[in-house]
């Protein structure tokens, strides 16, 4: 950041470390060589094809440059291809994809609240939350329903129909006990 000093009629000179130089029409992403010979500082901020950087590291010929707009790593969803009770590592995936076959439908239970809890970090206190979707990629007349485990509440429709998906949102509500919310699909 750049040292100065603001002034202001009603308290006088104020110091404040701000980045000055901006760009906020780059034709290339910013590189180690954008750096505090250029005038950049902790704090700049670079845009480039829809991308937002901020300056992390100025120093010459090491700049760092985040950007918020990093790509998301999703790892492969979690198959069924037959009714199972889901576990909080499955949940915790993201995706879950269901194709339970031979124009079946299925339930995808959720587990326990007591399981659930056991299978997330400590730090996961009452009112945190997490996201989870179904895929159903069955045939026209599979369809896959979302069923309540003890201690955890299903909010909003269960079912999911082919071809189609749903997002739901877990929330701790007490020790071993959750709700899931269906907020899209």
């Amino acid at each position: 950041m750049t040292k100065a000093v603001l002034w202001s009629s009603t308290v006088g000179d104020i110091p404040a470390d701000m980045a000055f130089k901006n760009n906020f029409a780059g034709t290339a992403a910013p590189t180690v060589n954008d750096d505090a010979l250029d005038g950049y500082s902790v704090g700049s901020t670079w845009v480039y094809g829809g991308n937002v950087y901020t300056c992390t590291n100025a120093t010459a010929g090491a700049a760092v440059w985040s950007s918020g707009n990093a790509p998301l790593v999703q790892a492969a969803p979690v198959a069924k291809t037959t009714s199972s009770t889901l576990t909080a590592a499955n949940l915790l995936v993201g995706m879950i994809t269901v194709a339970q076959g031979a124009g079946a439908n299925s339930t995808q239970t959720l587990p326990t609240g007591t399981l659930m809890q056991s299978g997330l970090p400590s730090s996961f206190d009452v009112g945190s939350t997490f996201d989870f979707s179904i895929v159903n990629t069955g045939a026209a007349s599979e369809t896959a329903t979302l069923g309540a485990g003890t201690n955890f509440t299903i909010v909003g429709g269960a079912v999911v129909q082919p071809s189609a998906s749903a997002t739901f949102r877990v929330r701790k509500t007490a020790n071993n006990t959750f709700v899931a919310y269906r907020i899209a699909g």
